[in-house]
């Protein structure tokens, strides 16, 4: 009888142990990103580790934010933004996601080539390619 108590104990615990190891891996292990590019609309899209939205966020601060411009950092965002250079663009970003929306008629050739270049900048990064 205290044999089958030992038994059924010492299985709860290896079961508590193995439950709360698995629980304590990384819960992330999909990058997507996804970039449409027509004649009117730039978008680009990712989903990622969220541990890297940090430095997603200061990527953004340093390709896009010009004097007086708001911070990306620690932010999360749903908002269309106009820069202090008159671009526009629609931006959602949450930990481990960002959408970009940018619409070419209604900007630059100049901010969009800046837009491009930071989408494929983004896509290299996240994939670590």
């Amino acid at each position: 009888m205290k044999a089958s108590y030992f038994i059924l104990a010492f299985s709860l615990w290896v079961s508590l142990v193995s439950f709360t190891t698995v629980r304590n891996e990384p819960q992330f292990d999909r990058t997507s990103v996804s970039v449409k590019d027509s004649d009117v609309f730039y978008e680009f899209s990712a989903t990622y580790d969220p541990a890297k939205t940090g430095k997603v966020q200061s990527y953004l601060d340093d390709h896009l934010r010009q004097r007086g411009d708001a911070s990306f950092k620690n932010a999360e965002l749903d908002a269309t933004m106009t820069l202090n250079d008159k671009t526009v663009f629609y931006i959602k970003s949450s930990p481990g996601k960002l959408l970009i929306k940018f619409d070419k008629r209604r900007n630059s050739s100049k901010a969009y080539a800046r837009f491009k270049k930071l989408g494929d900048d983004l896509r290299a990064f996240l994939t670590d390619k």
